[in-house]
């Protein structure tokens, strides 16, 4: 039989360790469960810029100059099981730079993919207050090869694609040949500036074959943000169609305002 001072060591120990097993549970039930991931990638050049034609000594340092910016300049892809978000990110350095900037970009965008209702977002700041461009998702025909190399320690695969894309301002479909990266490691569909749709996360690719996106830093599981869409800014939503009649109508005016 065990004596009172022995059953009262057991009793402790129970409480304690009940007590230890109740403060482990709120501990773990109080943080957040980190569920989205954050892909860091930047810009570089398959081929090398040619300026040689261009007489213009001011023009030719000014397209450097951008040159230069564009491969400084950093986005992010944001991703947890069902959507994605893609966007350039501005740190101080950049906001000095700005003007440069946006005369590199063109224009600001965030591309929005949720591939759970089946629908994306394109948002653009390149008329007026900016639009929210809505559609249905509709993935690229890959063709996938065997052909791989590694990047950032990763397994990746070589895919290709053809697509044709209408110019609002010609009415011209335009080919495009897309070629990316992608590894079976990180299995989402996800991938930068709509470079996705594949079984696996794009960790390189390029719509021209002149300049590519590659990823710089992977942070599986790192962020705390529970609903992307929520990152887009609040504008007008509208159709393909309705942005495309936009873009025609602003061109024609600023055609007009030139006098040809």
């Amino acid at each position: 039989m065990l004596c009172h001072q022995d059953f009262t060591k057991s009793c402790v120990l129970i409480f304690l360790s009940i007590s230890l097993l109740i403060l482990n549970v709120k501990q773990a039930t109080s943080q957040p469960k980190l569920e989205t991931s954050k892909i860091i990638y930047k810009k570089g050049r398959y081929t090398q810029l040619n300026i040689t034609t261009i007489e213009d000594k001011k023009l030719q340092d000014q397209i450097k100059k951008v040159a230069f910016i564009e491969t400084q300049l950093e986005y992010e892809l944001l991703f947890n099981a069902h959507e994605s978000l893609f966007q350039l990110t501005i740190n101080s350095h950049l906001n000095r730079l700005l003007p440069e900037v946006i005369l590199a970009l063109g224009y600001k965008e965030i591309f929005y993919t949720n591939q759970q209702s089946q629908y994306k977002v394109r948002h653009t700041a390149a008329i007026e207050n900016g639009f929210n461009i809505k559609s249905i998702l509709r993935e690229n025909k890959w063709t996938k090869s065997s052909e791989f190399k590694f990047i950032k320690g990763y397994k990746c695969y070589k895919a290709t694609s053809s697509l044709e894309i209408q110019n609002p301002i010609t009415n011209q479909y335009e080919a495009y040949h897309p070629i990316v990266w992608f590894t079976h490691d990180i299995p989402v569909p996800f991938g930068p500036n709509r470079l996705d749709g594949l079984p696996g996360l794009v960790l390189e690719g390029t719509f021209n074959g002149n300049t590519f996106f590659y990823a710089t830093k992977i942070s599986l599981n790192s962020v705390d943000i529970l609903n992307l869409e929520s990152k887009i800014p609040k504008v007008n939503t509208i159709n393909k169609k309705e942005y495309a009649k936009i873009i025609a109508s602003n061109f024609k005016k600023r055609k007009k305002l030139r006098g040809y």
